[in-house]
């Protein structure tokens, strides 16, 4: 068993090496958000890369600012460009848009709202391995069907529930993420 898994390992790489650039994608991420996600080009410099991920990011509100913690997923079309070629390494950068959508523990509630993407990516030329490093911001609303207003309680450094009612939030929060691909 342990020598078939182990040609089959070596025969995906030796496809995956066979083309300088990749089709698909499957990635790990971290940063201050820790998820997975999916990357395919659609066509010689376009990619649409979806991702589903749990963490934090710098949030700005009415009421002030700080970490919000969120589960939820974002869908992103982009324009990857060549920025230099190696013996070794490709490295590219990309630039777009997309929407997300998910739940804030912060606020109990959830969010809607449009972000951008920019960053960079390591293409190792003999292995199916990427490496990549992007920033991403964006504007959301953010809705709690309890509600209330918040306010930055700065002793614990969070936003906080004051009052009651349903509202919507304006949210602009953005985060710094890296991560590590599977190419094929």
């Amino acid at each position: 068993m342990k020598r078939f898994l182990t040609i089959m390992l070596a025969s995906l790489m030796v496809l995956s090496v066979s083309a300088k650039k990749y089709k698909h994608s499957l990635g790990l991420g971290t940063g201050l958000s820790y998820g997975v996600s999916y990357k395919t080009m659609v066509a010689q410099h376009f990619s649409i890369m979806v991702d589903v991920d749990y963490g934090y990011s710098m949030a700005a509100t009415q009421g002030g600012g700080g970490l919000m913690d969120f589960f939820g997923g974002r869908a992103n079309f982009m324009y990857q460009g060549d920025a230099a070629s190696g013996q070794n390494i490709d490295l590219d950068w990309f630039a777009g848009g997309g929407t997300q959508l998910g739940a804030m523990g912060n606020f109990g509630g959830g969010k809607w709202g449009f972000n951008g993407i920019g960053g960079i990516e390591i293409n190792f030329i003999n292995a199916p391995i990427a490496i990549t490093a992007d920033f991403r911001a964006g504007y959301s609303l953010g809705f709690t069907p309890g509600g209330g207003s918040y306010k930055y309680d700065p002793e614990i450094d969070d936003v906080v529930l004051v009052g009651g009612g349903a509202m919507l939030v304006h949210l602009f929060d953005s985060s710094i993420n890296f991560g590590i691909r599977y190419t094929f």
